[in-house]
């Protein structure tokens, strides 16, 4: 459900509810998703004004960086305010300041009793962060450039919701699960272009998913194997390159998905791997037949360098035809599920082979 904006409704986070650390604000209601773990609302608001200042601290990175620019760009946005962006090698003011900081690294330079923040007693965890809108600075810290990454984005879900008048209030956030991934389907209709999955990228990162899968059977452009979706859109691995180092810009990551057993018709059906499926449905390899293990070793050759993650998702599933064909006998002497399990030990190998 979208309003006005095109954006999405997002689901209520009451102040109220959050045990709040000072007097209630008057409109009770955020809608931040997801859900930050700990919300406490401070009272008053701060202002952005074309005075105020995006800090970094001096040890800031590229990611860092990255993470500041998306924020300036979304202020600009939302309020028409290009707010200055700086890395210091010391504070020259105390108020007025968005701090974009590393809290163990930085609360020297930037001392939690002068610019209104607090240290947590131990280190971070990796995805972890606070956020305080205080009345004179915004000071976000985490102790992981993807903590600050995500403090980021619940900042820049705030300036959307308010503008340039922010509520203040402290949070405190991690994540759940540390792995929060979503898998799109690229087989089936048109392949999405380069620009779109980029696109699709920014907007779940903004939602703080971080690992995108694309299902694949023939989608891509396999050297070893050109007749395999040679009638169909195809990502290249040169597209597969830029659309990971994207990912990894916006703390996503690429997993490679490739289906390995079953689900497999667009290229069993091709005359030259007839020979290597289950049966005449050309639904499933048949795990008897010596040559599909060399095929498979050349589509991940093809396939898997083109991805930084060191996971692989083999998509081994609807093995609906398994033990009906080549492989009948094998599959009466030890069971199908002894059958299926010989298979993935064997693409267990393979995978890695490659890392």
């Amino acid at each position: 459900m979208t309003g006005a904006s095109g954006r999405p409704h997002l689901p209520t986070c009451r102040l109220e509810d959050a045990a709040p650390l000072g007097r209630p604000t008057v409109d009770q209601t955020l809608y931040l998703l997801p859900q930050p773990r700990a919300l406490h609302s401070l009272g008053g608001t701060f202002v952005l004004s074309a005075d105020t200042v995006i800090a970094l601290p001096p040890a800031a990175d590229d990611n860092d960086l990255f993470a500041a620019r998306q924020l300036q760009a979304e202020i600009e946005q939302a309020t028409g305010l290009r707010l200055r962006l700086e890395r210091q090698h010391r504070p020259y003011r105390q108020a007025n300041l968005i701090l974009l900081l590393r809290a163990k690294r930085d609360a020297g330079l930037y001392a939690p009793a002068v610019f209104g923040w607090e240290r947590q007693a131990e280190v971070l965890p990796e995805q972890a962060y606070t956020l305080t809108v205080g009345p004179a600075n915004i000071v976000l810290a985490a102790d992981s450039a993807c903590g600050l990454y995500y403090g980021v984005q619940t900042l820049r879900q705030l300036v959307r919701l308010r503008g340039c008048s922010l509520p203040q209030v402290r949070i405190e956030d991690a994540p759940v699960l540390a792995e929060r991934g979503v898998m799109l389907d690229v087989c089936r209709g048109k392949v999405p272009t380069l620009a779109t999955l980029k696109e699709l990228v920014e907007k779940l990162s903004f939602f703080k998913i971080n690992q995108f899968q694309m299902h694949n059977e023939h989608a891509y452009l396999f050297p070893r194997h050109p007749e395999i979706g040679a009638n169909t859109d195809q990502l290249t691995n040169e597209e597969i390159l830029e659309l990971d180092a994207h990912c990894r810009r916006h703390h996503v990551e690429l997993v490679p998905n490739l289906q390995s057993f079953g689900h497999m018709q667009n290229i069993l059906s091709l005359p030259r791997y007839r020979h290597l499926a289950e049966t005449d449905l050309y639904w499933s390899l048949a795990p008897v037949v010596p040559e599909v293990y060399p095929f498979l070793e050349e589509l991940y050759a093809d396939f898997l360098p083109a991805f930084s993650s060191a996971q692989f998702n083999v998509n081994c599933d609807e093995t609906w035809d398994l033990g009906q064909g080549r492989s009948a006998a094998r599959c009466a002497e030890i069971g199908p599920g002894r059958l299926y399990l010989e298979h993935m030990q064997r693409v267990h190998a393979l995978a890695a082979g490659f890392g």
